[in-house]
């Protein structure tokens, strides 16, 4: 892993799901649903370029598959 990809890692990606295990706790989904979005949106953005939309549709696909399993 290249250095700029564990800052990002660091200082926007493990922030936002800490934050958004915190409003789980207190029971304030949208603003934890939101901090997911964000982590997710860094990792499309930042850490992913080589995937298009394609792939990142592949991605949410095998997710949803996975959970009903």
């Amino acid at each position: 892993m290249e250095e700029w990809e564990k800052e990002v890692l660091q200082t926007k990606v493990l922030p936002a799901l800490y934050r958004a295990k915190e409003y789980l706790k207190d029971n304030r989904y949208d603003s934890a649903y939101n901090e997911i979005e964000d982590a997710i949106a860094v990792i499309a953005n930042r850490l992913l370029p080589e995937l298009d939309l394609i792939d990142l549709d592949q991605i949410r696909v095998l997710a949803l598959i996975d959970k009903e399993e």
